[in-house]
This record gives structure tokens, C-alpha cells and sequence, in this order.
């Protein structure tokens, strides 16, 4: 407990000179660690951030976020932080690969943001041949 502790705070501190794909890495991997899921400051600061970044996202380290916040489960009710995701991942206009498109349909699943009617939906089954998109 105390090793992850003293590495989220570090973490904390260096998100200011982090790229968004760096900050994208630590969501992830912060979200795999159930212990971490419950530490609010870390997560506030990981949205700060990345929200001030968000002009830097590819695709990949967008897929990333999404599943990395998904794992969230305080996170789940935040419609603006889902609304602001998804608007971005409509903009992607490049094909996807396989890999992302399933971190996107992981994330998004968990909350309600991926069902055939909605456009979410609609963008990610048009952006890549690869993947196959549930039916949720």
C-alpha cells in the first residue's frame, strides 16, 4: 500500500509535464489496481489533466482513458466526463485499430454510451473493418 501511495504521488506531481498519452499509460495502469480505485485525489487529478490535454489524444491513448476511467466505478456517474469522451472519439476520423475499438466498447458499455441506436455505436462500427463491435 505504501509503495503504490508514494507512486501515485509522485504521479500527482508530474502530471503537468506529462503528454496526454503519458497520462493515458497511468490511467490505465492505475485503474488495474483495485486499491488505487477508491483514492479520489488521484483520479480528480488524472481528470484535471487530461482534460487540459485533451488536444494531444490519438486514438490509442483515448482508448485508453476510456478504459482505464471505466474501471472507476465513481466515475461511472459522471455524464460530462462520458459526454466529453465520446464527443472526442466521434471525431476521430482515421481508422481504428481492432485493439483500441475494443478498449472503446469496453469503457463505453459500462456506461450505457454504446447501443445499436446511438451514434457512438454507429462511428465505431464505420471506422474500422477489423473489429467486430458487439451488440449490446
Amino acid at each position: 500500500r505504501f509503495v503504490w501511495r508514494d507512486f501515485t504521488q509522485f504521479s500527482v506531481r508530474c502530471l503537468s509535464q506529462m503528454s496526454f498519452q503519458q497520462i493515458a499509460i497511468c490511467v490505465d495502469a492505475f485503474s488495474e489496481v483495485e486499491l488505487l480505485q477508491r483514492e479520489f485525489l488521484l483520479w480528480n487529478s488524472l481528470l484535471k489533466a487530461s482534460s487540459l490535454k485533451l488536444s494531444e489524444a490519438d486514438s490509442h491513448s483515448l482508448a485508453l482513458c476510456v478504459k482505464g476511467f471505466s474501471c472507476v466505478e465513481t466515475l461511472l456517474d459522471d455524464r460530462n466526463l462520458w459526454e466529453t469522451l465520446s464527443r472526442m472519439v466521434m471525431a476521430i476520423a482515421d481508422p481504428m485499430n481492432a485493439k483500441d475499438v475494443s478498449l472503446f466498447e469496453c469503457g463505453f458499455s459500462k456506461v450505457g454510451l454504446l447501443s445499436e441506436s446511438q451514434p457512438l455505436w454507429k462511428h465505431l462500427s464505420s471506422c474500422t473493418s477489423e473489429a467486430s463491435i458487439r451488440r449490446v
